[in-house]
């Protein structure tokens, strides 16, 4: 339901300065001149921004650029091998000493009072 344009235009945009997608093209376009007319369909001046567009190539990992994928690569990775390493500790590391401080039930008593105070 609705337009794919609006609901990418509508998306949240995590930073101050952002791109939203507009169009997929499924297929190499052929080489020649291309014209874009930018309408003012979503006003941009309230929070003075500008309108452009920008033709870019997609790779397996989204955009052109993948140093932000192959970051949250490494870091899945280091989740997994930490998840893995704690969780065994956990299951057949060492029994957990006792503490030291005895801990009671109940009501915890009052002090007597010092005979020496009287």
């Amino acid at each position: 339901p609705g337009s794919p344009e609006l609901r990418a235009w509508m998306r949240f945009a995590p930073a101050r300065r952002f791109w939203k997608l507009h169009r997929v093209f499924d297929g190499p376009l052929p080489a020649g001149a291309y014209e874009m007319r930018v309408a003012l369909r979503y006003p941009s001046a309230a929070f003075a921004g500008t309108k452009g567009f920008a033709l870019s190539g997609a790779g397996v990992f989204g955009g052109a650029d993948a140093s932000l994928a192959y970051v949250f690569l490494a870091l899945g990775a280091a989740n997994i091998l930490l998840t893995v390493a704690f969780g065994t500790l956990a299951l057949f590391g060492p029994e957990p000493k006792k503490p030291a401080v005895k801990f009671t039930e109940g009501r915890v008593p009052r002090p007597r009072p010092d005979a020496r105070a009287a």
